[in-house]
């Protein structure tokens, strides 16, 4: 009896231990639901912590390494803000919030030097123009493996870019067979590429006193709406064998046509009046021609020298035929006076021994074999002088 007692009152002990363990559970859960009731504003925050967290890493962290091409693009030019607005937005500038200029590097690449015109003084060229930035904007360093990214180009209007032109611009054109010829590249340090290519007609205010021996400086003026002007010269050094051979040549040609009439004989007066009267004629319409295709300027060239003083050697063989003209037919005067008055030649007329000429006709043939020393001579010396002014003068 005494034993079963005691079993009974084990068991009860027992019993009382479970309870009181029991309730010390009950008691500390119902505590942590207290404390998760009162703070429940705070718990709710930091689960959206948490689910704002996991979506962005789901977005910027390692999922987006798996993004494609395409879709990082989108993702670059649409991000949006919290109050959903477009986050890029390429009418501004990348540092415009910080109001300091964006730096842009500028390359030229020279196609083709198509022209230069004298008479409405520009010249044409093909160029690649290639510009680079950095707009901090596209950056994707921890979003994609990509070195680069290619715009295409109906999306290049989603992107700014400089507002560069050219000052001195005369006329310009894209081109766009069979497709727009531009190009915009995307790097990962948010660095921009772009570049098209060009056809300009651009104006050059060229110097033209020694010209056809002249050489010309021809700028490219790049400039931006609020800053510095970029100044690129083209040196332009003129080809003279074109007009050795159009302009010099014949002009030489036609005056050494003139001196043929210091040979032909006094009495060939058709002959030296119609060759006179023909260089004249011919190297005033060569002279024309040549000053057709200059414009007009306010001073002298040196293709204005050379004609005029071809124009000069040219009527003064003229002139000199005129003058042994008017001596020739004085000295027929005397002929014809000295006939009237019976005064004859004191020798005997042979057919070996005629009568001797009169003073003028005599001072006539005089002129003649002057004429074709000095005016070969004259010219030579004023070839000399010609071309050690000009070619010289240039050089310096």
């Amino acid at each position: 009896m005494r034993s079963r007692l005691c079993l009974w009152m084990s068991r009860m002990s027992r019993s009382t231990d479970r309870i009181s363990s029991r309730s010390d559970i009950f008691l500390s859960s119902w505590a942590w639901i207290s404390l998760v009731i009162n703070n429940m504003e705070l718990i709710g925050l930091f689960l959206l912590f948490v689910v704002l967290s996991s979506q962005e890493d789901a977005v910027c962290g390692s999922d987006v390494s798996r993004l494609s091409r395409r879709e990082l693009i989108s993702f670059l030019l649409n991000k949006t803000e919290a109050d959903d607005k477009k986050a890029y937005d390429p009418r501004v500038p990348p540092e415009y919030e910080k109001d300091v200029p964006t730096n842009v590097t500028i390359k030229l690449f020279l196609l083709s030097f198509d022209s230069v015109s004298e008479t409405t003084m520009d010249y044409s060229v093909e160029i690649y123009l290639t510009m680079s930035w950095i707009d901090e904007r596209l950056i994707f360093l921890n979003y994609s493996n990509s070195k680069w990214l290619e715009i295409d180009t109906k999306l290049m209007a989603d992107v700014w870019v400089p507002d560069v032109y050219f000052r001195n611009e005369k006329d310009a054109s894209f081109h766009e067979v069979t497709v727009p010829n531009k190009y915009m590249h995307l790097y990962p340090d948010g660095r921009v590429r772009y570049s098209m290519r060009l056809s300009l007609t651009l104006s050059c205010r060229m110097k033209l006193v020694n010209f056809p021996l002249d050489s010309q400086n021809c700028p490219m003026l790049i400039q931006s709406s609020s800053f510095a002007c970029i100044k690129a010269f083209f040196t332009l050094k003129r080809d003279i064998r074109y007009y050795i051979i159009q302009v010099y040549v014949p002009s030489i040609l036609i005056v050494v046509l003139s001196w043929v009439s210091f040979w032909l004989d006094l009495e060939s007066i058709p002959a030296r009046v119609s060759l006179g009267v023909l260089t004249v004629l011919t190297l005033n319409t060569h002279g024309s021609n040549v000053q057709a295709s200059l414009p007009k300027v306010s001073y002298i060239k040196a293709i204005d020298v050379w004609t005029v003083t071809c124009l000069v050697f040219v009527f003064s063989a003229l002139l000199e035929f005129a003058y042994v003209n008017v001596l020739t037919r004085r000295g027929e005067k005397e002929l014809l006076s000295r006939r009237k008055n019976n005064c004859f030649c004191e020798q005997k007329i042979t057919p070996t021994n005629k009568c001797p000429s009169t003073n003028s006709k005599v001072k006539a043939r005089r002129v003649d074999k002057i004429s074709r020393l000095g005016f070969p001579l004259s010219f030579i010396i004023f070839n000399i002088g010609y071309w050690f002014i000009y070619v010289y003068s240039e050089q310096d």
